[in-house]
Formats: C-alpha cells, sequence, structure tokens
C-alpha cells in the first residue's frame, strides 16, 4: 500500500515518498511552523511494521534492495513528524511541521510511542543478515538517529539502568580481575546482580535477541529470574549505543569520524579541539565534520573541560568500550583514527569532576585499546611515559592547566587530571594486559619499580589509590608469569609492608589491602610455579603472608565476617593460595589438611569462596579421590576458620548441600561440585557399595527428623528446655518452634527436590561404578578376598535401596530407584550363587523386582479409576508416568534375559512379560486402527506411549523405542509367554515395528529426533535385541510375516550395525577410555528425558551413532539367521554380513575384555564354515563351481584369519580349527586359487612369530597341499628362523613344531641345518623339555598319523624317521632317565621330562601304526619302540632312581595298543629279545595298571613331592 501510495503522490508533488511516509522535496522552505507530532497510534502501528520487518530480516539467508530502502525510510522516519509534513504536501508548503533532531515529545504518550519506533527501527538493523556493512547506505542516517537524545519517560529511571550497562561493559571488555577496583561489590553472585540491576520500569519493552543492545546479553536475558528488568528509555539508550559501536566499527573514515564526534560532543569535549595524542597519530587531524550536538543536561564549561552529565559519561564509557571491543579495523588509517578518538574520550572520561571508579576502569581500558591498536611500539612507549610519571601523579583529583595553557594537551591531562594516579595505574594495568611480549618485557622492570613506590604511598582517603597501584602489580605479576620469577622477593617485601604498616591497619580499606597483598603474593606463587620448593624460604613467606592476610595479622586476628566483602576477598585469596599449592605443591597440602581448610568454604556465603573450593575439591579428587574420602570425617577441624562444624552424611552431604542452595546460581560452581560428588561416590562405591548408597540415600530419601546423614536428631531436650520460655512469652506455634529447634541441631533444612534427584542419579549409577572389579560380581571370589564390602555381599543392601526408591511417594524420584535396580541386574546378572548349583544370585531379589515393577506403572484391575465420565466424582483415569515407562521396561527386559531374576520360574516370567505386553498391546491395538473407537482405561494409561499429542514428540519416541527393545528381549528369551498376550494380527504389527527400528524409519523416529544424543543412543542399545528377536522369530513366524524379504532384512541390518563399526563412524564399545566412560555415565545420568533440539545436532558423530549398534548382538543375530535358514538361499548379503564381521574383529587392535564377541565371532565362523563347505566343498567338479562358493570361502577365510591373527586362546584355536577344516575340504582349484598362500603365510607367522602352537595342523596342512615353491619358500624361512633361535637358546615350542613340519615336507633341500635342527630339538637333552615335547607331539600327529592315507605322505614320513628316529630314540631314552632323577627333588622338572619322554612313546607308537602290513617293518620299528618301554617302566640301566608311576603306566598302555596294531611284528620283536630284556620288559609290564595318571594340579598351586606328572594318551598328547 505504501508503494502504491508512493507511486501516486510522485506526479502530484515535488520529491519521493518512502514507505513509511518521509519526504524528500527540493522545494524552498517558507517557513518553519510549531512544532507538531503525530499521534502514538500512528506511531505505534509503524514500529508494528518494523517489527515484522525484523522477523523477515531473520529468516532472510541475504539481504535485499527493497529490505534496506525499507529499514532507510524508517529511520529517517522515526527522526521527522511525517504525518503533519505529509499532508503540507498538498498545500505546497514543504518542511512544514518539521521536527529538528533534538526535539522530543512533551506528551507521555507520544514520547513513549516514539521510543518504541526508535527501538524498533534499531533492532531491525541489528537482525539484518550479514551485520552492520550490510546496510552501508543508511549508516549516516544510524548515526544521525543515534546522536539524537533519549529523555527519561514518566515512570522510568534512566540513570541506574544505564549504570547497569555500563557494568555488562566492563564485565564484558575489561578484564574479571578489575571487579576488585569497584565500585560494585565483587563475588559474582548472578542473581544478587540481577536483583541491582532490576530497574522495574512499567514501560519495559519485549526482550530483545541476544545482541540486540547492551542490557540484552546472554547472562542476563536468559534464564534469569527478572527477564525484563530496564525501562523503555533505558534499552532504547542501549540500544542507540550499541548500534553507533556497530556502524562505527564497519562504516568508511567519514562517517566513522562523525559518529565519533557525536561520542566525543556526549563526552564533553569541545568539538573546536584540534589537540591529537601525538604518541597515537602525530600527523593527523582530529577535527571532522562537526555533529549535531547531543543534549544530555551537559554544560560546557570556560575551560573546554568535561561538562557532561553523569548519564551522558555512562553512555560514553558503554559506546566507546565496545567500539574498542571491535576487531574488524582493515587499515592502518582507520586504526589511529580509532585510536586517536579513543585517547580523546579516555582522557575526557578520566578528567571528568563526575567520574567514579568504574568511569576510570573504563578509561584505561580505552587508552590500553587505542595503544594496542597503534602498535606494539606505541604500548610499550605509553608503559615507558606511565612508569616515569606514576610516582609524581597526584592521588587526588586536580584541575589541569587552562585549555589555552602552555602545558594543555590530551597526554598530560589523561595522566595528571581526573582520577589522577588512580587512572594511571589501571591505564598500567590495561596496557600491560594487551601489549605484547617484548613490549611488556622491556617494561616489566621500570613499571614494577614504580608500581611499588606508588603502592607503599598508603592512601587513607575514601579513594584509596594505593589499591590500584597494588591491583596493576598484582595485574602485571600474574600475565608475566615465570618472568616475574626476579621480582618475587620485591613483591614479598611489599606485602610485608603493607601488612605491617599502622596507616594501613586502620585505615577504612584495610581488608581491601590485605585482599590486593593476597592476589600479588598468588600472583608471586604462580611465577614461581613447579619450581616452588616446600622446605624453601620462600614458600615459608608465602605461607606465613597468606595466614596474616587470611587473619587480619596482629591487628585484625578473628575479625572475619563472611558478609563483609574485603574479609570475604582475604579468605577468597586463601582458598586460591591452597588451590595452587594443590596444582604446584601437592605434598605440602595433602587431602586431609586441603579437606580440612576448603570443606567449610562449601557453605560460605560469599559466591567466590564456594566456587575456589569446589574448583579444588574437584581437582583434589580427580588426583586421588580415595585420600579425599579418608580423611573427609563429618567434624571439621578447628583450623575451619572460623565456619563451625559439619551436620552429618560427610563430604557428599556438604556438596550436595552447595547444590541444594546455590545449584541454579552458579552453574560453574555446581558443575565442580557434582563431578566431585560423583568421584567421591565412585570412590566409596569401590570400597563399600552398600556405605556410598546409604550416604546418598539419606539426602535422596529423606525423612523428618533426620540430619543429612541419615542420624535421627533429638529435639525432645530442645523442647522442653524451650517449653518455659515460650510459656512465659504468651502463645507460640508449637510446630514452627519444633521446627527451628531441628534446624538448629540438625544445621540444615530438608533437601529440594532437584537435590534429592541428584542423590538418586547418583546412588542409580553405583553398581555400573564397580562392574571392573571381578571380585564385586563373583561371590565365591569375594569370599576369598580380602574385606567383606563387596556389591555381591552387599547386593541385598543396595536392593533394598532402590525398591525404597522405586516405591517411594515422590513420583520424581521413582525412575531412579528403578535405574538402580536395573544396572544391577545387569552388573550382576551372570553372578551364580554358590550355595545352590545352577541358581543365579538375583534369584533371590525376585520379589522385590517384581513388585518395583508393579508400582512402577499403576494396575487397574487393583484401582479404583473406572471409566464414568459422567459421574463427577470418580476421579480420571490415571496416567502412567513416561520415565517410570523406560526405566522399568529396562529393568524387565534386564531381569528376563537368561532368566537372571526369574530362574525359570513360570509365575515370575509371565508377570514380567504381562508388564511388558500391556503397553504394548495398547500402543500397536491403536497403531493399525483397532482399538480407536473408545478410548479404554488402559489407553489412557499409556497416553504417552500411543498419543503423540499428550506428551513431546522426544518422549514419546523414547518410551516407543524401549517398548520394542523390552518385547524384542522377551521374544527372545520369553516368547511363548511374549506372543500369548498378543491378540491376533498385533505381533506382526510388532514385527513391522521392529523392522522400522532397525531401519530408522521416520515413522517411528523422525528425522530431527534421530540425530539427538539421547534418542541416537535409545537406538544403538535397541538394535542388538531387535536384531535377536527378527532372527529367532522369522522361521516361526512370530511376530514377522515369515516372508525371505523379512529374513533378508534382518541380514541388510545386521550389515548396517557392522558396517557402522567398520567405517569408523561408531566407536565400539569395548576399548573406550576409562574417563570417557566415566563422563558419558555422569552425562547420561542428568539428562532430561525429553531430549533437547540440537542435542547432537545432526553433525559430527552424534547422527552416525544412531546408524550403529551393539556389534555383538548384530553378530550373535546373524549367526541365529545363517543357522536358522537354508544354506542354499544364502545370497551375497549374507556372504557381505560375515566380511563385515571379519572387517570389525580385524579393526579391533586388542580383544581383552571382548569375550562376548569373540565367542560370538567364533559361534559366527562355524556356521559359516558349515555353509562354505556345503556350497564350495570338493565334490562339485571344476565346471560347476558357482562363484558365490568362492565369496563364501573368501568371507569364512576373511573371518577366521581375522580372529587367528588377534584373538586370545581358546578363540584364536578354535579359528585354526575351523580354518584347517575349511582347507581341507575345499576343492583343489579353489585351494590353490584362494587359500594356499595366505594360509600358508598366516600359519607361518602364527608359529614362528606369534608362538601359537594351535596353527601347526594348518602348517602341516598347507605344507602337504600348497604349491611346491610357496612350501619350499615357508619352509626355508621356518629353518633358518628355529636354526638361529636354537643355538641362542630361545626356541619356542611352536617354532620347533613348525621346524618339525617343515623338515618333513622338503628336508635338506630348502637348508642344509635342518637334519642338526630337529636333531637337537628332538634329541638333545639340553633342549627344553617343552619344546622337546611339542615337536615330538608334532612329529606324531602332523608328520606320522596324517599321512597314513596318503601315500606320498607316507613316503615322507618314513623318510622323516630314517632321518631322525635316531635322534627321537635317543631322546627319549635320556628324557626317562632324566625323569627318574628328579622325581624325589623337582616335581616341575621330573614333570616335564616324564611329558616328552610319553610323547616320544607315541611317536614311536604311531610309527608302528604306518608301517602296519609290512612284517618286516613292523618288527623293525618294535625293537626301537621295546627298550625304550622298558627304559620308561622299568628303569634305565645302570640308575639307582626308579621310574615313574605315571610313566610307568603309561608305557604299558601303550605296549598293549602296539601289540594290538601289530601283533606280528610285535611276537617277531618279542622273540628276539635277550632273557634281560625280556624280564627288564616284564618288570615294566608288571606295574602298568595304574591308568592314565593323575591329575594335574589347580593352577598357582604345587604339588606334593613325589606327585606324578599328568600324561594323556589322548590323540592331542
Amino acid at each position: 500500500a505504501a508503494r502504491r501510495r508512493r507511486g501516486s503522490a510522485g506526479s502530484a508533488v515535488k520529491g519521493s515518498a518512502g514507505a513509511f511516509g518521509f519526504m524528500t522535496s527540493t522545494a524552498k522552505k517558507k517557513r518553519r511552523p510549531a512544532v507538531r507530532w503525530p499521534p502514538a497510534r500512528e506511531l505505534s502501528w509503524r514500529a508494528a511494521a518494523v517489527d515484522l520487518l525484523a522477523a523477515y530480516a531473520r529468516r532472510s539467508a541475504c539481504v535485499s534492495g527493497e529490505l534496506l530502502e525499507l529499514l532507510e525510510s524508517a529511520v529517517r522516519c522515526s527522526l521527522i513528524n511525517t504525518g503533519v509534513f505529509e499532508k503540507s504536501l498538498n498545500n505546497d508548503e514543504d518542511g512544514a511541521g518539521h521536527v529538528a533532531v533534538n526535539d522530543w515529545p512533551t506528551d507521555p504518550g507520544i514520547a513513549s510511542a516514539l521510543a518504541t519506533f526508535r527501538l524498533a527501527t534499531l533492532r531491525a538493523f541489528g537482525a539484518v543478515p550479514g551485520g552492520a556493512s550490510a546496510y552501508a547506505s543508511s549508516h549516516r542516517s544510524l548515526v544521525a538517529l543515534c546522536a539524537s537524545p533519549v529523555r527519561p519517560l514518566p515512570g522510568s529511571n534512566l540513570g541506574s539502568s544505564c549504570v547497569a550497562a555500563l557494568r555488562l561493559a566492563l564485565d564484558q571488555h575489561g578484564d574479571p580481575a578489575d571487579t576488585a577496583l569497584g565500585p560494585w561489590t565483587s563475588g559474582g553472585d548472578a542473581a544478587l546482580d540481577e536483583l541491582r540491576a532490576f530497574d522495574g520500569g512499567w514501560d519495559s519493552p519485549a526482550a530483545g535477541f541476544d545482541g540486540d543492545d547492551f542490557l540484552h546479553i546472554a547472562n542476563l536475558s536468559v534464564g534469569g529470574s527478572f527477564p525484563r528488568h530496564t525501562g523503555l528509555a533505558a534499552t532504547l539508550q542501549a540500544a542507540r549505543l550499541a548500534t553507533l559501536a556497530r556502524v562505527a566499527a564497519v562504516a568508511d573514515d567519514a562517517i566513522r569520524t562523525t559518529a565519533m564526534r557525536a561520542l566525543e560532543l556526549e563526552a564533553g569535549i569541545d568539538p573546536n579541539d584540534s589537540a591529537v595524542d601525538s604518541s597515537m597519530k602525530p600527523n593527523a587531524s582530529s577535527t571532522s565534520a562537526t555533529p549535531t550536538k547531543a543534549l544530555f543536561n551537559g554544560k560546557s564549561t570556560a575551560q573546554g573541560w568535561s561538562g557532561a552529565s553523569p548519564a551522558s559519561l555512562v553512555n560514553v564509557c558503554v559506546a566507546a568500550l565496545a567500539l574498542a571491543g571491535v576487531r574488524t579495523f582493515d587499515s592502518k588509517a582507520s586504526k589511529e583514527t580509532v585510536a586517536s578518538s579513543l585517547t580523546r574520550l579516555a582522557s575526557a572520561v578520566g578528567n571528568s569532576p563526575a567520574s567514579g571508579p568504574a568511569h576510570w576502569r573504563a578509561a584505561a581500558e580505552l587508552d590500553a585499546r587505542a595503544a594496542e591498536l597503534v602498535g606494539d611500539a606505541a604500548s610499550s612507549s605509553l608503559l615507558t611515559r606511565l612508569a616515569e610519571t606514576l610516582p609524581d601523579t597526584p592521588p587526588r583529583l586536580r584541575r589541569g592547566p587552562p585549555k589555552s595553557g602552555e602545558g594543555y594537551s590530551s597526554v598530560n591531562s589523561s595522566l595528571i587530571g581526573g582520577g589522577g594516579r588512580a587512572v594511571a595505574a589501571a591505564t598500567c594495568a590495561s596496557t600491560f594486559r594487551r601489549a605484547g611480549a617484548l613490549a611488556s618485557t622491556a617494561a616489566m622492570r621500570p613499571l614494577v619499580k614504580s608500581l611499588v613506590a606508588t603502592s607503599v604511598q598508603i592512601d587513607v582517603g575514601s579513594d584509596a589509590t594505593h589499591l590500584w597501584s597494588l591491583h596493576a602489580l598484582g595485574i602485571v605479576a600474574h600475565h608475566s608469569g615465570p618472568g616475574f620469577r626476579r621480582h618475587v622477593n620485591t613483591a614479598c617485601s611489599l606485602a610485608f609492608a603493607l601488612m605491617n604498616s599502622p596507616e594501613c591497619a586502620h585505615a577504612s580499606s584495610a581488608s581491601a589491602t590485605r585482599a590486593a597483598c593476597g592476589r600479588l603474593v598468588n600472583a608471586a606463587v604462580a611465577a614461581v610455579g613447579p619450581d616452588l620448593d616446600p622446605g624453601g624460604k620462600d614458600f615459608a613467606r608465602f605461607a606465613a603472608l597468606v595466614s596474616a592476610i587470611q587473619t587480619g595479622g596482629e591487628s585484625g586476628a578473628g575479625s572475619y565476617s563472611d558478609t563483609h566483602d574485603g574479609d570475604a576477598g582475604c579468605q577468597l585469596e586463601a582458598a586460591l593460595f591452597l588451590q595452587q599449592l594443590a596444582l604446584f605443591a601437592p605434598q605440602t597440602a595433602p587431602p586431609d589438611r586441603l579437606v580440612r581448610r576448603l570443606r567449610p568454604y562449601l557453605s560460605a556465603k560469599t559466591p567466590g569462596l564456594r566456587r575456589v573450593a569446589a574448583a579444588t575439591l574437584r581437582h583434589v579428587c580427580e588426583r586421588d579421590a580415595g585420600a579425599v574420602l579418608r580423611c573427609s570425617a563429618d567434624t571439621v577441624g578447628s583450623d575451619a576458620g572460623g565456619y563451625g562444624t559439619s551436620h552429618g552424611g560427610g563430604l557428599e552431604a556438604d556438596l550436595l548441600a552447595l547444590l541444594d542452595g546455590y545449584g541454579e546460581v552458579d552453574r560453574k560452581t555446581a558443575s565442580d561440585a557434582t563431578r566431585a560428588l560423583w568421584l567421591l561416590t565412585r570412590a566409596n562405591a569401590l570400597d563399600d557399595p552398600a556405605k556410598a548408597a546409604k550416604r546418598l540415600a539419606a539426602v535422596a530419601l529423606h525423612a523428618p527428623g533426620q540430619d543429612w546423614g541419615g542420624n535421627e536428631v533429638d529435639v525432645t531436650a530442645a523442647e522442653d528446655a524451650g517449653a518455659g520460655e515460650r510459656d512465659e512469652g504468651g502463645e507460640g506455634d508449637e510446630n514452627t518452634d519444633r521446627k527451628q529447634k531441628f534446624r538448629e541441631l540438625s544445621g540444615r533444612s530438608a533437601p529440594k527436590l532437584s537435590t534429592r534427584v541428584v542423590a538418586a542419579a547418583m546412588m542409580s549409577a553405583i553398581p555400573k561404578l564397580v562392574s571392573d572389579h571381578p571380585a564385586h560380581l563373583d561371590l565365591a571370589l569375594a569370599r576369598s578376598s580380602l574385606g567383606n564390602k563387596w556389591l555381591v555381599g552387599v547386593a541385598h543392601a543396595i536392593v533394598d535401596l532402590g525398591y525404597k526408591l522405586a516405591t517411594c511417594s515422590v513420583e520424581s524420584l521413582r525412575p531412579r530407584g528403578l535405574a538402580m535396580l536395573t544396572n544391577l541386574v545387569c552388573v550382576l546378572g551372570e553372578s551364580k550363587d554358590p550355595d545352590v548349583v545352577g541358581s543365579s544370585l538375583l534369584e533371590q531379589f525376585q520379589a522385590q523386582v517384581l513388585s518395583a515393577l508393579r508400582a512402577a506403572v499403576p494396575d487397574l484391575s487393583t484401582n479404583s479409576f473406572q471409566d464414568s465420565p459422567d459421574d463427577p466424582s470418580t476421579p480420571p483415569n490415571p496416567i502412567a508416568d513416561p520415565a517410570c515407562i523406560v526405566e522399568g521396561m529396562a529393568l524387565a527386559g534386564e531381569a528376563l534375559t537368561n532368566n537372571r531374576v526369574t530362574g525359570g520360574d513360570a509365575g515370575a516370567v509371565r508377570r514380567i512379560v504381562d508388564f511388558i505386553a500391556r503397553p504394548a498391546v495398547a500402543w500397536l491395538e491403536g497403531s493399525n486402527g483397532s482399538g480407536m473407537s473408545k478410548q479404554t482405561s488402559t489407553s489412557r494409561l499409556f497416553s504417552a506411549l500411543r498419543d503423540e499429542s499428550e506428551c513431546a514428540e522426544g518422549i514419546t519416541c523414547r518410551v516407543r523405542i524401549v517398548t520394542l527393545r523390552a518385547c524384542a528381549v522377551a521374544a527372545v528369551h520369553a516368547p511363548e509367554a511374549l506372543f500369548a498376550k498378543f491378540p491376533e494380527g498385533v505381533s506382526v504389527s510388532l514385527g513391522s515395528q521392529w523392522a522400522a527400528l532397525t531401519t530408522r524409519s521416520p515413522s517411528l523416529v523422525g528425522a530431527d529426533l534421530v540425530t539427538r544424543l539421547a534418542v541416537a543412543r535409545d537406538l544403538v542399545r535397541a538394535a542388538g535385541p531387535t536384531l535377536e528377536a527378527l532372527a529367532s522369530t522369522s522361521l516361526s513366524s512370530k511376530g514377522t510375516d515369515g516372508s525371505s524379504e523379512t529374513r533378508r532384512a534382518v541380514i541388510d541390518a545386521c550389515a548396517e550395525s557392522l558396517n557402522a563399526a567398520v567405517d569408523g563412524s561408531m566407536a565400539l564399545k569395548t576399548h573406550t577410555n576409562a574417563d570417557d566412560d566415566d563422563a558419558a555415565v555422569m552425562e547420561e545420568l542428568f539428562e532430561p528425558l525429553n531430549p533437547p533440539p540440537g542435542a547432537g545436532g545432526g553433525s559430527g558423530g552424534d547422527e552416525v551413532v544412531a546408524r550403529g549398534g551393539d556389534v555383538v548382538s548384530a553378530t550373535r543375530a546373524l549367526r541365529l539367521a545363517l543357522d536358522s535358514h537354508d544354506s542354499t538361499s544364502m545370497d551375497s548379503s549374507a556372504v557381505n554380513a560375515v566380511s563385515l564381521v571379519a572387517a570389525v574383529v580385524a579393526k579391533t587392535k586388542s580383544f581383552r575384555g571382548d569375550d562376548a564377541f569373540i565367542r560370538e565371532s567364533v559361534r559366527l565362523l562355524a556356521s559359516s564354515l558349515n555353509i562354505a563347505i556345503a556350497r564350495g566343498g570338493s565334490g562339485p567338479p571344476v565346471s560347476t563351481v558357482s562363484t558365490v562358493s568362492n565369496e563364501w570361502t573368501v568371507a569364512v577365510a576373511a573371518l577366521g584369519a581375522a580372529l587367528a591373527s588377534g584373538a586370545p586362546s581358546p578363540a584364536n584355536g578354535s579359528a585354526f580349527v575351523s580354518l584347517e577344516r575349511l582347507f581341507v575340504a575345499t576343492s583343489a582349484h579353489v585351494r590353490e586359487d584362494l587359500l594356499c598362500a595366505p594360509f600358508l603365510a598366516l600359519a607361518t607367522r602364527a608359529a614362528v612369530n606369534d608362538g601359537v602352537q594351535e596353527a601347526i595342523p594348518l602348517l602341516s596342512a598347507a605344507m602337504r597341499r600348497c604349491p611346491a615353491d610357496l612350501g619350499e619358500l615357508a619352509a626355508k624361512q621356518i629353518l633358518t628362523t628355529a636354526t638361529f633361535t636354537a643355538t641362542s637358546g630361545s626356541l619356542t615350542a611352536s617354532l620347533a613344531s613348525a621346524a618339525v613340519v617343515a623338515a618333513a615336507a622338503y628336508g635338506v633341500d630348502v637348508s642344509p641345518d635342518a637334519f642338526d635342527v630337529v636333531d637337537a630339538i628332538v634329541g638333545d637333552v639340553r633342549a627344553d623339555a617343552s619344546v622337546a615335547a611339542a615337536a615330538l607331539a608334532t612329529c606324531r600327529l602332523n608328520v606320522l598319523t596324517v599321512a597314513v592315507d596318503d601315500v606320498n605322505g607316507a613316503e615322507r614320513a618314513r623318510a622323516f624317521l630314517r632321518r631322525h628316529g635316531a635322534a627321537c630314540a635317543s631322546g627319549t631314552r635320556a628324557r626317562c632317565s632324566l625323569a627318574a632323577a628328579a622325581a624325589a627333588t623337582d616335581d616341575v622338572t621330573r614333570g616335564a621330562h616324564a611329558v616328552a619322554a610319553a610323547e616320544g612313546l607315541k611317536l614311536w607308537t604311531a610309527a608302528v601304526h604306518l608301517g602296519r602290513g609290512d612284517l618286516e617293518a613292523e618288527a623293525e620299528l618294535v625293537s626301537v619302540f621295546l627298550p625304550l618301554v622298558m627304559d620308561a617302566g622299568g628303569g634305565c640301566v645302570g640308575s639307582s632312581y626308579s621310574p615313574v608311576p605315571a610313566l610307568r603306566a603309561a608305557a604299558a598302555k601303550l605296549v598293549q595298543m602296539v601289540a594290538g596294531v601289530a601283533p606280528d611284528g610285535f611276537r617277531a620283536a618279542v622273540s628276539d629279545l635277550g632273557d634281560e630284556s625280556k624280564r627288564r620288559l616284564q618288570s615294566a609290564l608288571a606295574t602298568g595298571s595304574g591308568g592314565q595318571g593323575v591329575g594335574a594340579t589347580a593352577p598357582g598351586q604345587f604339588a606334593p613331592p613325589g606327585t606324578p606328572p599328568a600324561i594323556s594318551l589322548g590323540s592331542r598328547g
């Protein structure tokens, strides 16, 4: 409409009309009529129109010309009386009704509407994307608008809000350490600061967006108790200052100069003054076009000095500080222009008679920023000049020479006028903070000397200017770091001098001086740093000074008051000194001393003390929480600093009291206290879980009449003592008196609900905190370990507290109790009851778990709630708490897993399944349309699950996910009980929802929810059980449709979960850092049930975590799918899933702690092996072998190789067995193309380098079936390595076995030393007995036994015996003798030699079996075997030692086996024996009925002397 009006009016008038009615004309103005303003209603709708523009600008991605044109029209409209001016156009009276820029309406309504209009205009420009540079065409108009006046409106206090803006500007652009200089009390109590800044204006505008103006920054506008604390005039004032600073930062030089001159004029600087700081910009002019004169009740004096009002000074400081904080000046000229103006503003502010400490601090920041803009040389020059002139600068305000006098300049006026020494000292501190390393280092020595000289000139007046010098010295020391080390003695001497000065002791600023000395001492301690010697002179001086500062020294001992700011500052410095001792000299501040001195500060009224105490306790707890716990007794020692004693509950209760009283005020302190409490709870839980839980339960389950330690408080005596006083004083409130007496005795009132929730949350995590210690989880191990405070021993106490939380009357605590029981069941789920064979330890807590579940969700069958909407006396149907449903489902799922709690009890299983099925059925019936006709009481009960409009979308999503997970667990562990609860058709809907969960379907999880961390975590936890449920129910068609598509979907979902672990988008849970896990558990405890928007943000790890899942469950589900389906229907998707498992195994660096995943991977390997053999075995001819067969072979080979390479025994043993089976069963051409080279390399590496004995069978098979060139290379490598290690004495059993295999396969063809190596292993008694035993067993199993049915192998075996048989026989005889000799002395040596001898006997038994059928060969082999039996069973010739009984028994058994295998050869060999040999043989056989020997002793134990070794006659030796 405005644009149409502009077009129609364009032909009628000379000029152009803007959208907001502003007209521009070239017509000559005839006269200026009386000022007339538009009505308030017109200004109001114009403000509303600008608000719409601001909303549009915020939603726009770029700036449009039309938008900027409208905003420009709004600026000009807010400066001119457009309504009257527009009416005069038709009468050709251009300019009629024109309002001057400095005019302000007198009518309150119009004034308020005009202020609202201008505020909306300025905020609209702040909403333009791209910042101030985007609306460069409006810079000049905005400067004019910002230079216009703001009058205090009726009923609005302009001054107090402007002062609040100055304080916020100093906090934002200054240094927090300068708050000690005033004028505001330090402490950082945000609520108190906000209350002080509360203006209470009736016309407070709506809060703007963050950053719109100086009064709406994050620390006041977000989450404050007083969100509308400023009036309209003050808000407009802040908005115009913020806009002026933004424009001046990016505008061109002319407009920037105009803006700066506007500030200078407001500061009272004469526009005709051209004096410029020569050190800043020697050749530039400081004047420009004179801006419009500002009217803030300011007056110019005759000398041109500042006559600005206090409000004008505040405005100048706020805007100039904002401009000084800009970092985007691009040119040197711009920087010099701004620096020159900042210097003049700093001089004007410092010279003003109305200035105070806040203005002096602002002036110092402006001077320092001006020097920084010009360069490091300017900063160095300014510091040097300040160091020279500071001692001569008067402490009091003194007027400088007249402007026309000889000594006037901007430089000396800023040094000797206005704030005087205070401004100069503050400028020293601010400039030193901003200066570079070279400038600060060069100026440090003269600056320290000058500041020390002025600090000792004590000012007993109200200004206390010596504090500014002392504070500046502390800043110099703090920012110099180790560079201040050379001035430490000077700093200590100065502190001692000030502490002992009578003037300082009796001045009004005595406590502030002590606090400043404390800051200087702490800076000196930080300068010494780790070099602080506890026994040195420096430490003694520091400790003495801090003690005097804390107690007041000789003049003020014991006069501490926590409410006095100065004394609180002294205590704060003492606490900071303790904090530095904990960092730099922990041996001087052990935990017992630190806790004793810091613990009282937790209840201090000063926020700074609480903050330091919480931070230091957190640091000490991070270092050694156990030591802190041991020294945190209930009673505080005598050196507590006058704070009194604790009130029960230990240090944990003190931290909870801090959270209870100040947790909502100071978030940083609350965070430190929460972390310290968590660390203490973890340390206490490791020692005594029940004690840790009880300490927290005293607060979480707080009962009337008890303190925070759970102790009863006896108020009877106090009541009796006060009864008489109450009678004498007349009537009184007996209940009130009793509560007052209880508070006096207990020290604390009842905790808040939020504090109780924090305590309950930490209670729920106690079982998780001890899950890494095996004695906490195994009752048998706990009974044999020292102490009796293991979790399994106090589980009844944990269950009792969890049950009390789960069934308490406070609804907010019930989920925490359910979570506590869930964590306990999860941690102790695999614990067995040693007193009842086959029973789980948790079965004894079945009643408590079932009762807790019953209390989590109301049972409508036992309640009086009815669906009677017509009866007003009937209460409405209850709604189950979503948090209770979430935690209850988790508890039910853990209780059903492997019958941990139910123990197979059908009734218990039915009740738990009923708890799971009720909400699921109510939801699924409604989702498929069968239950929407009438809302029943059950559907109302679970409305949070079935109705998205009942609660937040995130809560509904999480409840559905945990419900599906619980149903999946029940489908795996109790399928009959679960599906008996589901009506016909609902079970299919359940399967559909499971499929939607595995695919993250938008129908279940919205796109904006899947990226939130809490939802992503729930999806990951539900993925594994859901996959298992789909896999286990796919054949039975329960919960699924049983189609091949569903089965393929299960495998695809498993592959997706595994792929997330392979590509790194999901970290494996098994090898994360312990501290990261601890932080994650703590973070999860306190997250809201409804995940906030942006939690996860959809970027980084949170988005991809939602794709992941539990790799253990995914592997198990994949195995179930492979086992349950027909192997002929397996396609490439299953092959891909198996390959992904192999990739996950290969990617994991170490398998320590991954037993579950390894077990499932080995089982999957077995299942995959069966399919691979069936699909790619040796049966089909070469032409019919399919590519899929090769794919299965490769996938299974990769999985087996990954397990064999990194998994611990026995998993790698099982993997090598599977690989050997696959290798042997695969057809020859597939084996040669795919398996020979990698399998031979793997077996060689495992046997030679890794020492894996289980790799020998695969090595033997690969040696026999691989091409000759590959086998020769591997054999040469093995034999060469064995020769080298045998000479060095480091030969391993696996390498010796590999050498035997290589020598048997290729022998001297590849290594001339092969003969000597094998003979040295099996025949030299100097070789290790265990190595010889392994080599002999390999000769038997992998050389002789496997060659029985192989013609080529038999010939190789005979050749091996011909070459090495003599060495094997001689070595066996020698081992028999050594075993007999060691029988009475050394059990270990005797056993090793006996086992080696037995392996030699079994080798020749296998040799006889190999030569069966050839009578001559049989007799020859038996003739070698029988003498060995004589030595083993009858004793060696010439030896007086008795044979080993177990070896005699084994020899007798082996003789029986040989006689049965080769009877003719045995008879022939025996007949050739002489009489003595026959007698010895009969003697050996006579006592051979002893069986297979005595079993081995328990691990870690020693058998008594004479105990026979364990000798097995099995095929594996």
